[in-house]
């Protein structure tokens, strides 16, 4: 039985068709290479295996049933993901037109138009 409040514990080897039909599947790449996390369902027992880590665990339900996500749901939204207030310059180009704005003593100017204040 996988309850929510149970530890995942190292098992040799999955129940045999534990990962026929993977449950869900999490995958990313970094410098190092591809790396992967399959979920597997047999009857009411989940079971993870990762590409990195030899051996297989039986997880909780609630581990497994977080991953069964919509993409749109794990897609990241924001066109930038940086603090605002380190923002110095912006450069837009857009075919051979381009502007550039420039953060000076707390003022917006337009660099790229002699310095004109926005």
């Amino acid at each position: 039985m996988s309850g929510a409040g149970r530890s995942s514990a190292a098992i040799r080897t999955a129940p045999a068709g534990a990962f026929a039909k993977p449950y869900a599947t999490a995958e990313v790449v970094d410098e190092k290479g591809a790396h992967s996390l399959t979920i597997g369902k047999l009857g009411e027992a989940y079971y993870a295996k990762s590409s990195d880590q030899p051996g297989v665990y039986e997880i909780s339900s609630t581990s497994a049933e977080s991953l069964d996500k919509d993409i749109d749901i794990l897609r990241n939204k924001k066109l930038f993901d940086f603090g605002f207030a380190a923002i110095s310059q912006v450069k837009v180009k857009a075919g051979d037109k381009s502007a550039t704005i420039a953060k000076r003593d707390d003022k917006w100017l337009l660099s790229s138009d002699g310095d004109r204040e926005l």
